[in-house]
């Protein structure tokens, strides 16, 4: 999946549902809550010493460019 596919499907299809009631609050607090997710994801492979660092760099650029996407969205 593309960091930008990712991105959609945590925004639209995971944290949609559970924003508040008022439509324009929607998608941003959607938005809001899949960045806290990324951050922590990000946070949870730096912090993770049994990986090799290219398969680190590998996974903290993918949720980087993600989080990107988030922000486009």
């Amino acid at each position: 999946m593309t960091p930008k596919q990712k991105a959609y499907e945590l925004v639209m299809y995971k944290f949609i549902d559970w924003t508040p009631a008022e439509e324009e609050f929607e998608v941003p607090h959607a938005k809001e809550c899949a960045l806290i997710l990324v951050d922590e994801i990000i946070g949870f492979i730096i912090t993770t010493t049994n990986q090799s660092n290219l398969l680190k760099d590998f996974q903290k650029d993918y949720w980087q460019e993600v989080k990107e996407e988030i922000k486009k969205l």
